[in-house]
């Protein structure tokens, strides 16, 4: 209930104090473990259980309203999070399960807190393993944080390496905001060196949404995308697939480096019926063209074959014009060959 009055912003007809003792009582009640302790795969998951986190994320609400309504945090808020931070073992993870997704909150709130606490929050002045942790659970849970992004590339890399859920998710956002420590050819030759590079084609094509995407991030997601193709391997270009869905991407770019990528993965590729699906919705080019061939000669998956030389021949049929390149009769021999034309 004190939840939902702060949250909808009703207030709590000036009683605040009386309201704060009891969240502050029963947040350092932790007598009580969560519901689901043996079964939780996370912390979070523990966390959201259990009576005095539960307590932690009703008085970040009231926190909340009260910044709102006075312009301040009460400094009991502040040295409750601050005994918090002291935490260790499994309190110490379920406590910092519901503070690391909100550290973007945090810093709205009490940023000259989180500043002074910071070491405290994400390195190595935490409890034993639990700063790393902390980075984790923001990665994971949280939206990407300019601040935690830039302040602490090491425990994000360290967490991309892991493969902690969403973390390359955020450090391709670093990369797309062109924060220190996150060049496209950083990025680039971390990813390659730890077999990631298809996998963050595949995470950037889900960044790069169909509309909204600038094209300031358009063209790093093409540097990056070009930066890739030298000396990659087939294993590690298959991802940039998905980027057959971001129209940020002008065709000419997009049709060059899915080219080039089709080439060095020998027509193979992920998505590869929206890859197809793109490059016959093209006004007919040489380049399409080659596309299409390029995919309907290397995908051994039926299905994927299926609708790529429908939408091939349905190309090929646009492309007269073409009919004297290479590239249309090298299609063109394809399609015959399997039976399509």
């Amino acid at each position: 209930m004190i939840k939902s009055l702060a949250d909808s912003g009703i207030g709590f007809g000036g009683r605040g104090d009386e309201v704060w003792l009891i969240l502050q009582s029963e947040i350092e009640r932790r007598d009580e473990p969560s519901g689901i302790v043996d079964g939780a795969r996370d912390p979070l998951e523990a966390a959201i259980n259990r009576p005095c986190t539960r307590a932690l994320q009703a008085a970040l609400s009231f926190m909340g309203y009260e910044f709102r309504t006075h312009g301040t945090v009460r400094p009991e808020a502040l040295d409750l999070l601050s005994a918090i931070l002291r935490l260790e073992n499994r309190d110490g993870a379920e406590h910092r399960a519901i503070l690391a997704p909100r550290i973007g909150f945090l810093r709205h709130i009490a940023s000259d807190w989180v500043d002074e606490h910071r070491d405290e929050l994400f390195a190595t002045a935490a409890p034993a393993r639990l700063g790393q942790l902390t980075v984790d659970l923001a990665l994971k849970w949280g939206r990407p944080n300019g601040w935690l992004l830039e302040h602490f590339p090491d425990a994000v890399r360290d967490a991309v390496r892991r493969d902690v859920d969403n973390a390359l998710a955020h450090y391709l956002a670093a990369m797309l905001w062109q924060l220190p420590r996150y060049s496209v050819e950083e990025v680039v030759d971390f990813l390659r060196s730890n077999h990631k590079l298809s996998a963050a084609g595949e995470a950037l094509g889900r960044l790069l949404p169909p509309e909204g995407t600038s094209p300031e991030h358009a063209s790093l997601a093409a540097q990056f995308w070009a930066h890739a193709l030298d000396g990659g391997t087939a294993e590690a270009l298959t991802g940039f697939g998905w980027l057959s869905g971001s129209s940020a991407l002008d065709d000419d770019t997009w049709t060059d480096l899915t080219r080039r990528t089709l080439t060095a993965t020998r027509g193979r590729i992920d998505w590869a019926h929206k890859v197809a699906e793109r490059a016959a919705a093209q006004p007919p080019s040489v380049g399409a063209l080659a596309i299409l061939n390029q995919l309907v000669r290397g995908l051994t998956d039926d299905w994927d074959l299926r609708s790529v030389t429908e939408l091939a021949a349905q190309a090929l049929e646009q492309a007269g014009h073409l009919a004297h390149t290479p590239e249309y009769g090298r299609l063109r021999t394809a399609l015959l060959e399997r039976g399509v034309l």
